[in-house]
């Protein structure tokens, strides 16, 4: 799942995900992936901080007081941890990368590295994206105008 920074730069949104039947079957799947999260929810903040991708226990994130409605989602859904990479352009974060796994120690310290690498990728791809349809916009308006 990629969710990015809103214009707003108080909350964050799903930008894409992948989903298993499992996951688009769960009755609030609608819900959650249509809503607005703070950026600073205590995941998604930290996850922007790190240079390095962030595992989180999906256990310790439920005693949290103070949690997204994202965890309780995949927490009903079976996953054990999540693990985020920042997705980052000229070192400023406007987003992150989440894996949610079933089983804990999914991945190797080698693999973590590699999926690192390739969301560096991802960040340079949806930077595009996103000047691409600014730009679409800006000519879209002076056409209008």
């Amino acid at each position: 799942m990629i969710c990015l920074d809103n214009s707003d730069n108080l909350t964050h949104t799903n930008y894409i995900h992948t989903i298993t039947d499992e996951t688009m079957h769960h009755p609030d799947f609608a819900r959650g992936a249509a809503m607005k999260y703070h950026i600073k929810d205590g995941i998604y903040d930290t996850i922007q901080q790190s240079q390095e991708p962030v595992i989180f226990d999906m256990y310790d994130l439920m005693r949290r007081r103070e949690r997204p409605y994202y965890v309780d989602f995949f927490y009903d859904l079976n996953v054990n941890q999540l693990i985020g990479f920042a997705v980052r352009i000229n070192n400023k974060s406007f987003g992150a990368v989440y894996v949610y796994v079933k089983e804990k120690r999914f991945f190797t310290p080698q693999q973590l590295q590699l999926a690192q690498a390739v969301c560096s990728h991802i960040s340079i791809a949806i930077s595009n994206v996103l000047a691409y349809e600014k730009i679409e916009g800006q000519l879209a308006e002076i056409h209008f105008i």
